[in-house]
């Protein structure tokens, strides 16, 4: 014998699934309006960051300084000095830190602050035209040092 199938009533119609409305779904204008709102919240986060790290290093240069220039017989000197070229073709700096300090009446010195500068021809400057290789030297100069 067969086995009696149930009779069932005829079946609901199944709901259709819903559809995301323009207004609902994201588009592409949407999605990177949002990409740039995190990207600039990431870069404010990250400069913030930045500006308190820096604030610390600044504060910690300022006490250092102020306990450099706190040391008897110890003076920051300003100035422009040249530092003379070591035989392996660097700046010596220490040499010209000493002689920026023995300009201003004191015996030693170490550079606290150096410049660098391209000195090239005048010809150079008037051709306008970017200078060769060789044709200028870079200068540093000491601007800063701790004297005693």
């Amino acid at each position: 014998m067969a086995p009696a199938l149930a009779q069932r009533g005829p079946e609901p119609p199944s709901e259709p699934p819903a559809v995301e409305t323009p207004s609902q779904r994201p588009g592409l204008l949407d999605t990177l309006g949002r990409w740039f709102d995190d990207s600039k919240a990431a870069l404010d986060s990250q400069f913030r960051g930045t500006q308190q790290t820096l604030g610390t290093l600044g504060g910690q240069a300022r006490d250092a300084a102020g306990s450099v220039a706190a040391m008897p017989g110890t003076r920051i000197i300003t100035g422009r000095q040249l530092c003379p070229v070591a035989t392996n073709g660097a700046p010596d700096c220490q040499q010209g830190a000493e002689a920026l300090c023995r300009a201003k009446g004191l015996q030693t010195g170490r550079s606290i602050d150096v410049t660098s500068s391209q000195r090239c021809p005048t010809k150079v400057w008037i051709s306008g035209r970017g200078p060769n290789e060789g044709e200028c030297r870079l200068e540093t100069y000491v601007t800063r040092a701790v004297c005693q």
